[in-house]
């Protein structure tokens, strides 16, 4: 589940790929790593975080919420990407958790601002 800081909640229930650094350290060997695709039942939404690397020194991150955003397609397809390394979602054994920012990326209309709040639950 993802909530935005203007309190909407996009429920994430079609669950591609859900992994932490505890529930496959081998494909995630750096501390708090993860690794999540996930889409709305009705598959308007897109959730994706990814948080790996083989070592300290090359972590990559990426994380973004994509979809249609209105259904008379004027926002259609647009994304939101968070920002910052990606250490602001904490890995807890399955879970991926935090509170990070994320700013319109390719969003007219941007239906929640320019720059925003997302705080993420998720259990893998």
């Amino acid at each position: 589940m993802v909530t935005v800081g203007d309190g909407t909640v996009y429920e994430f229930t079609d669950v591609t790929t859900c992994d932490t650094s505890a529930t496959a350290p081998d494909s995630l060997p750096i501390p708090n790593g993860y690794d999540i695709l996930a889409s709305t039942a009705d598959g308007d939404f897109q959730f994706y975080a990814a948080r790996g690397g083989l070592n300290e020194n090359a972590i990559l991150f990426s994380a973004s919420i994509s979809g249609d955003f209105d259904d008379q397609g004027r926002n259609g397809q647009i994304r939101y990407d968070i920002e910052g390394d990606g250490t602001d979602l904490v890995v807890d054994g399955a879970q991926v958790s935090g509170t990070a920012t994320m700013r319109a990326s390719d969003a007219p209309g941007r239906p929640h601002g320019e720059e925003t709040t997302i705080t993420v639950e998720a259990r893998c």
